[in-house]
């Protein structure tokens, strides 16, 4: 069963998200979402539908719907 990992690139103003196959550990990019203000702290809600996103460049948050 694959689970989801989710990085922030602040830099480059975007957050990556890959699948890891636990068995091998290998690494697939499966999208990247372009998120502005450097992102920086991610949450998951307790659901795993929600990623909370901190932003490091103003005091905001925003939310990707998973």
């Amino acid at each position: 069963m694959p689970y989801a990992l989710y990085v922030c690139l602040q830099d480059e103003d975007k957050i990556v998200a890959f699948s890891l196959e636990a068995a091998t550990g290998q690494l697939t990019q499966q999208a990247a979402s372009p998120v502005a203000g450097g992102p920086s702290v991610l949450a998951l809600s307790p659901d795993r539908t929600v990623l909370y996103v901190g932003h490091r460049g103003q005091p905001a948050l925003s939310s990707f719907r998973i």
